[in-house]
């Protein structure tokens, strides 16, 4: 639900009027155009299969890009403990996403606006700042899925007004005086009754003349309406509704002299965003600091006074006044007032550090049973839930305060906590850590704490494979194959390291929801044939139907091995089933070893022969039989691909099937 407003008597203007003022505001002569290069990067970002070394070349394409971005990275945006020095560390960092969202941010800023002085560009741009790094920060606190595309929704939130302003001047002068008395309730109402739209719908129109994707564009278009349409998805609905709230935070010490607006902003913090006036007030501090670098690292002249870090100051000044009136800070020195009433200095926030903190509780092996309400804390991460657990350890979501983003840490269970479980897992951990790429999970640290190893790793928002085909539904051929092109590309990383994953199965296999992009996870952890309580827990009771007949038969498994359990795996991917119909341990060891399988084209028609022939190799018995690499394999996936049209006139697998 949208902040309310009051309703203002709407216009008789003509659709034809409404028409006729969109086509003069969407004339290019008056849009202001991106940076050419900014938008290719941001349009090859968007593509899951995309190759980070093209972004990079990309990137380095405009030296002055490259450096904002290497700017951006170090800045206290991100806090990372080690300076980023190279555009292909940054882009490892960001991830696509984050990357396609930043780039359009630092470039954004210099685009030139027709009808608008120097001065009205820099103010427009420093309120849109402001307002945008609240909204990012207030979607990583509640932990929104895209805080990045909050920062560069919240830049564009606007960027319509500015057009109406310059290019319909003396109607603009209207709409701000049939909005006086009330701060930003009426301005769409105002902006209707003038123009037949409000600049939300021109800011998402000029966002579409770009080619900007749907989760940025449609927010943009409703989050100055009073009501959402119900066909808008959840996410934007959330995206709409903070942009609307932003806008308010960052002019509390406006509104706070409007009851109604301010008793509705602090109780949507309070319910909606988990902030209560303190949270509030701290989140708010924070905010100034990233505000006034990122302002100068997009090189806004700010002028001779930062009026965004006074503004905002300004609010956190308005709330503790309030926050101390009420009595909902119990502890700490409150800032003095002066004889009116107001905050005579400037909050020391620290004063307060103490009441402000979440105190929790440290770690134990316990609490891979059951997490303490609250969370607990290991080593410097906030552990706030359990994701998942296995025959060996336990998945769990956290936060990393210091780099500020959202992780996995995966501990061994507490049974397991002996020298060479502990020793594995930290070694393995380590060699795993050496993998780098975009469809593999980035492991970031290994620790200990008393008893406990832990890894740290990318956290991924979305489902595993193995959810996938618990729905039921098919996945269509061309998915499959996307999938399956990711999956090999990402062990195709590993093995050019000599290492084996062991234990390919499409509960490893995650599916983030904003890309759709694969990342494969688990890579042989605290797993080894030299421990046979770990061998039965983490192998072979684990997932049979998916292992290679060598890895049954107790021999090491190498890189073909891998080929084998993806081959197994894609067999059910295309299938619904194994090709394997007991559930007897015996009956399945005997089946994986001996019983050749049905080819999947027989099950499933639609399938091309090629494909066939793929997985039928990689499940081939004889391990000198199978594909002898993952890049092996892909590059024959992307040659079919490419001549999908006409693989059986071409029929170019004979030459390697019969190999």
């Amino acid at each position: 639900m949208l902040l309310p407003g009051k309703q203002l008597k709407h216009s008789t203007r003509s659709q034809l009027d409404r028409d006729s003022t969109m086509a003069r505001l969407m004339d290019p002569s008056r849009l202001p155009t991106p940076l050419a290069l900014a938008m290719q990067i941001v349009r090859t970002c968007a593509n899951p299969d995309a190759d980070s070394g093209e972004i990079v070349k990309l990137l380095n394409r405009d030296p002055a890009l490259c450096a904002k971005l290497l700017r951006t990275v170090n800045s206290c945006l991100y806090g990372l403990p080690q300076p980023v020095s190279s555009p292909e560390r940054a882009v490892m960092i960001l991830g696509l996403t984050r990357l396609r969202s930043l780039v359009l941010s630092l470039t954004l800023p210099a685009m030139p606006m027709a009808g608008l002085t120097d001065a009205d560009q820099r103010d427009y741009w420093l309120s849109s700042v402001t307002g945008a790094i609240i909204a990012r920060e207030i979607a990583r606190h509640v932990e929104f899925l895209n805080p990045e595309d909050d920062l560069v929704a919240g830049l564009l939130r606007d960027i319509g007004m500015p057009l109406m302003q310059s290019a319909f001047p003396l109607e603009w002068q209207r709409v701000v005086s049939l909005q006086k008395g009330s701060f930003f309730e009426d301005r769409g109402d105002a902006e209707r009754e003038v123009f037949g739209l409000s600049h939300g719908e021109v800011s998402a129109e000029l966002l579409k003349a770009w080619k900007l994707p749907e989760e940025l564009v449609e927010p943009i278009r409703y989050h100055d309406s009073r009501t959402l349409p119900i066909t808008l998805s959840r996410t934007a609905s959330m995206r709409a509704e903070l942009l609307q709230f932003t806008e308010f935070v960052a002019n509390l010490d406006v509104i706070v002299d409007e009851s109604h607006t301010l008793a509705r902003v602090l109780q949507l913090a309070r319910d909606r965003y988990r902030l209560p006036e303190s949270e509030l007030i701290r989140l708010l501090h924070q905010v100034v600091p990233k505000v006034d670098e990122f302002i100068r690292i997009l090189d806004i002249d700010a002028g001779q006074s930062s009026e965004y870090a006074r503004t905002i100051t300004a609010g956190c000044n308005e709330l503790a006044r309030l926050a101390v009136r009420n009595d909902s800070l119990e502890t700490g020195t409150p800032p003095a007032l002066d004889s009116s009433g107001k905050i005579s200095k400037t909050i020391d926030m620290t004063a307060w550090k103490g009441k402000l903190e979440i105190r929790r509780i440290p770690f134990s092996p316990s609490h891979c049973n059951r997490l303490p309400e609250g969370g607990c804390q290991l080593d410097t991460y906030e552990v706030r839930s359990i994701l998942g657990r296995g025959g060996m350890g336990v998945v769990f979501r956290a936060f990393d305060p210091t780099l500020e983003r959202e992780v996995a840490i995966k501990t061994l269970l507490p049974n397991l906590e002996i020298p060479l479980a502990q020793e594995r897992f930290m070694r393995e951990a380590r060699t795993a850590a050496a993998i780098r790429h975009d469809n593999v999970i980035t492991i970031y640290a290994v620790g200990e704490t008393g008893p406990t190893c832990f890894l740290v790793m990318e956290y991924v928002a979305g489902r595993s494979l193995q959810e996938v085909l618990e729905t039921g539904i098919p996945i269509p051929l061309a998915t499959l194959l996307a999938y399956t092109r990711q999956i090999l590309a990402g062990l195709a990383a590993a093995h050019e390291r000599n290492i084996v994953h062991r234990d390919i199965k499409p509960a490893n296999i995650l599916l983030e929801d904003s890309s759709q992009r694969i990342k494969i996870t688990d890579f042989g952890l605290a797993r080894g044939e030299d421990d046979i309580a770990l061998s039965r827990e983490g192998a072979i009771i684990g997932t049979p139907m998916y292992m290679s007949p060598e890895q049954i038969r107790g021999q090491p498994a190498s890189k073909v091995s891998d080929i084998y359990c993806l081959g197994s795996m894609l067999y059910v991917l295309s299938t619904g089933k194994s090709y394997l119909r007991s559930n007897n341990m015996a009956a399945l060891v005997e089946g994986i070893c001996n019983q050749e399988p049905t080819p999947p084209r027989q099950l499933r028609p639609d399938l091309p022969r090629w494909f066939d022939a793929v997985i039928m190799k990689m499940m081939r018995k004889a391990p000198d039989k199978r594909f002898q690499s993952a890049n092996e394999a892909l590059q024959i996936l992307i040659e079919a691909s490419s001549d999908a049209a006409q693989p059986r006139s071409s029929q170019f697998w004979k030459r390697w099937w019969r190999s």
